[in-house]
């Protein structure tokens, strides 16, 4: 979460929004939880014109969270929020993808 408020994110997240911005087509592969977060960002990729269809979705676990504070000198600092959504490695799919 930015200060402001929840923002959907993440370096993968912003650049295949840029791409998309400038002409090309961006692809979010990621993983949310079927909680109200991960709902909010399939709405949020769509409402960005980004496909979610690269994106899994994980009935056990929630969608993770970053806290984002931003010091006075506008640098931000970033803290990852474990819990249901921590990573494990047979969490590992492939995820099928045919360059367009």
């Amino acid at each position: 979460m930015l200060p402001g408020g929840k923002e959907l994110g993440g370096a993968p997240a912003n650049f295949a929004y840029m791409a998309t911005r400038l002409g090309d087509s961006g692809i979010v592969a990621s993983r949310v939880g079927t909680d109200e977060l991960g709902q909010q960002t399939q709405l949020n990729l769509e409402r960005l014109g980004l496909s979610p269809s690269h994106v899994q979705f994980d009935e056990a676990r929630s969608t993770g969270t970053v806290l984002v504070r931003v010091n006075d000198r506008g640098q931000p600092a970033f803290t990852t929020i474990f819990g249901k959504s921590d990573w494990e490695e047979s969490m590992r799919q492939p995820i099928a993808w045919e360059p367009g």
